[in-house]
């Protein structure tokens, strides 16, 4: 049986240009990033961000625009109350929080702290191992 070598070439280069673009689209997500490159260990992270962006949600967005940014990114569930904690992260105060979960591959949940109407902090936890 004779294999030709330019078949097995070619077929290898377009298994590494689709394992690259495949790397490329997954890493394009910062949640993505965030859980694989977490210095908390591999498929695991957590953290909160009072100042700045995160996950496009900016401290200073209002309610409507956080929710329709969750709703696009794919969580359910959204949920507001009034809460003196955001997951692990104890508030100087009871604050409205609203609560979104990810039911992708990440197995993740985001808590933002809003104060009149505008975020003020994001917490997340995200877990791929989790059942």
């Amino acid at each position: 049986m004779k294999v030709d070598k330019n078949l097995v070439a070619m077929s290898g280069l377009i298994l590494v240009a689709a394992i690259v673009v495949l790397f490329a689209i997954v890493l394009s997500d910062v949640r993505n990033r965030a859980l694989l490159f977490s210095s908390q260990g591999f498929l695991f992270s957590s953290g909160q961000k009072t100042i700045g962006c995160f996950w496009n949600i900016c401290a200073g967005d209002g309610q409507e625009k956080i929710e329709e940014i969750l709703k696009k990114a794919g969580y359910i569930d959204i949920q507001e109350s009034v809460s003196d904690k955001c997951m692990w992260v104890q508030l100087s105060k009871p604050s409205k929080v609203l609560y979104a979960n990810d039911p992708s591959w990440r197995r993740g949940q985001v808590c933002i702290v809003l104060t009149d109407g505008r975020a003020t902090e994001i917490v997340w936890s995200s877990n791929a191992l989790a059942p």
